[in-house]
């Protein structure tokens, strides 16, 4: 894919640079001096670094490697930055620990993903990647007794607001969600308790798989349950697939994963049996892209067949590229093209055209809650609530409302 140097942001190639996994140091320093002889805009740099959740990164190269070039205001910002990464980090491994100790006391079976743990898989380090939250994924029907546990530890569901206080423990809410978010007032942190991994935009992996293919990984000399590298790179890429790849973080995470792995069957394999084996490649297309690697051998003989992916890659790379601040939002049109392209078969095209059409959103289960033999009026209700508003309205919520929505 040809992304010409001459549409490309400064913003942007600073931080590639910074946080290009397959770039060694000299290559790096070389780049680096050459792109530091211009003019910085670097209230533009560090409004992005922290847009995107790379401030650590840049912190890394710019401030230990080039402090002479780098202003002291600047340095001062992405040193105080990189503490509190440090320090929250910190604070998120020893609640990772306290919970899953709990969860395992309990009887629970858990797997963590995402946060602390993703950071031991891919950095070898708990504490560097910026991480917001602590994402749980538990069995279904072991929510309850999950609940209670959390509960004990000072947490409480953030349910939105004018909703009924239990409103994700309601049939109808278990019934079409996917995770209930919880926060705790006196530590500051937020856990999202998952019992799906994809929700209704993809078929998901059902528990057993998860569990049996998932592995031990160590964090803090605590064991935990993790996905396993096809499990976990998918995950990754419809994750970003369904919120835009707003973050570079997101596809920084990929490029990890790209650059320690040879073998590419087995990912593609679990990848087609969700129908997802498009979303998987436009994910590694992305990061070998940005990153400038070298295309894995698998994923490019899958790319022949299903050209209109590199369409779709350049869009978001662009988008990144010339404005990495993202100030200006994607052409719904283009956004809603790319997500039909990217379902594999006719059958999950449909099934995408259903779920925005018919499918309940939170706000309505929150409002309407109806006992387990009315479900099927929630597929009935959307349509007449589309029907019935105002086409401005009803164009906003068709284009924008399921994949503009990013995740803490």
């Amino acid at each position: 894919m040809n992304l010409c140097r001459d549409t490309r942001s400064v913003v942007a190639d600073l931080l590639l640079l910074c946080t290009n996994p397959a770039l060694d140091k000299p290559s790096r320093q070389a780049r680096l001096a050459l792109l530091l002889e211009q003019p910085m805009p670097w209230d533009e740099i560090l409004a992005a670094a922290q847009l995107h959740r790379v401030q650590q990164h840049l912190h890394g190269v710019l401030c230990r490697s080039r402090p002479t070039v780098v202003p002291e205001a600047v340095s001062l910002k992405l040193e105080a930055e990189f503490t509190n990464i440090l320090w929250h980090s910190r604070h998120l491994v020893d609640e990772l620990v306290r919970l899953t100790n709990a969860f395992n006391h309990a009887s629970i079976p858990v797997i963590t993903f995402k946060g602390p743990a993703m950071s031991t898989v891919l950095l070898n380090d708990p504490l560097p990647r910026h991480s917001d939250d602590i994402d749980l994924l538990i069995p279904k029907d072991q929510l309850h007794t999950a609940n209670r546990l959390l509960t004990q530890f000072g947490y409480s569901m953030k349910v939105p607001a004018g909703a009924p206080p239990d409103m994700f423990l309601s049939p109808s809410y278990l019934e079409f969600g996917t995770q209930i978010p919880y926060f705790n007032e006196k530590n500051q942190l937020w856990v999202d308790l998952h019992w799906s991994t994809f929700g209704t935009y993809f078929s998901s992996f059902d528990w057993q798989h998860l569990n049996q293919r998932s592995r031990s990984i160590s964090v803090d000399d605590h064991q935990l349950r993790f996905p396993g590298d096809a499990e976990l790179v998918l995950l990754l890429c419809i994750h970003g697939t369904i919120h835009g790849w707003d973050r570079l973080s997101w596809i920084l995470d990929i490029a990890h994963l790209v650059n320690r792995t040879s073998d590419w069957e087995d990912q593609l394999n679990v990848a087609t049996q969700l129908q997802a084996e498009r979303t998987l490649v436009l994910g590694i297309l992305l990061a070998c892209t940005l990153f400038e690697m070298e295309l894995p051998v698998a994923i490019e003989k899958r790319l022949s067949a299903t050209p209109e992916l590199t369409r779709a890659a350049e869009v978001f790379s662009l988008r990144f590229l010339r404005n990495p601040l993202l100030s200006t939002p994607f052409k719904r049109l283009e956004l809603w093209r790319i997500q039909l392209c990217l379902r594999d078969t006719l059958q999950a095209k449909l099934k995408l055209w259903l779920v925005m059409a018919c499918y309940p959103t939170m706000t309505e289960l929150a409002r309407l809650q109806l006992p387990r033999w009315l479900f099927f009026s929630y597929f009935l209700i959307r349509p007449l609530l589309l029907v019935g508003l105002a086409p401005r309205f009803c164009w906003k919520w068709l284009s924008g409302a399921y994949f503009n929505q990013n995740g803490r």
